[in-house]
């Protein structure tokens, strides 16, 4: 029970923008509703990241298959050999994953290593309780293709520019095509003294922390994102934000209006 105890609280702290009592109303733990949130991710084939919890070790992966009758879950193992032996050794792995704009959160106990249909995968316990997370408070908008929002982020070596790819007044996502991001960044890292560039907006000095890290297929290229959220970000500057969002909108609306 202890255990259980632990991962949930691990688990918790991770949406530190949601109380308690809130983040209760997203904890799945019916069977019937944890297999159906497995089988989003494996239908929609969505990249998880899989960190260990006494090491750095991070993996991008999908799900394959949830196997009930098991008590077991299978998921890709990487192309690099040590990564996947970390993974392996870890005493409890983490996942992340978001769809659509939803947070999907677990924990299992220890990973092994199976065989499913003739490939080498892993398999690890279905978990007691997965977190979906759909933040309605925090409506998300395209970014446009044409005059886009793009965000300056110190890395180890040089500052990059990255494009967005949807904003709210409670984060951010970006697109890095080029894998650009420092590889030694992780989920819940703080980066700061950013520059968020808004067209017609001006300049948002900000630090930023990362909430997830995953890869999305767009035709035949497969390409990196990031999610930020804001840290401390100022009522000043989450009013031009929340401005911004707003003209977007009106903007989507009129476009909808010319092509009806």
């Amino acid at each position: 029970m202890a255990n259980n105890q632990d991962t949930e609280d691990d688990l918790q702290n991770s949406f530190k923008t949601l109380g308690d009592e809130e983040l209760s109303k997203y904890r799945l733990s019916t069977d019937q509703d944890i297999e159906r949130a497995f089988k989003e991710l494996i239908i929609t084939k969505e990249m998880v990241t899989v960190r260990a919890s006494d090491s750095d070790a991070m993996l991008l992966t999908t799900m394959l298959d949830i196997l009930p009758s098991k008590g077991m879950f299978v998921f890709d193992k990487g192309q690099d050999a040590d990564t996947n032996a970390r993974i392996e050794n870890a005493k409890r792995l983490f996942f992340d994953a978001n769809p659509h704009q939803v947070e999907i959160r677990l924990s299992s106990q220890k990973a092994v290593s199976a065989k499913y249909l003739g490939e080498s995968v892993f398999a690890a316990p279905i978990p007691p309780f997965i977190y979906r997370v759909q933040r309605r408070e925090f409506f998300r908008v395209d970014t446009p293709i044409i005059n886009p929002i793009s965000c300056q982020v110190p890395g180890n070596d040089s500052t990059k520019l990255y494009e967005l790819f949807d904003i709210s007044i409670g984060g951010f996502g970006i697109n890095d095509p080029g894998y650009q991001m420092d590889d030694d960044l992780s989920v819940m890292d703080t980066i700061e003294n950013c520059i968020l560039y808004i067209p017609e907006f001006g300049d948002i000095k900000l630090d930023l922390e990362i909430r997830s890290i995953y890869e999305k297929r767009r035709d035949i290229k497969t390409i990196r994102r990031y999610g930020f959220a804001y840290k401390d970000l100022s009522n000043i500057h989450m009013t031009a934000i929340q401005r911004y969002i707003n003209r977007r909108q009106l903007e989507k609306r009129a476009q909808e209006l010319d092509l009806s």
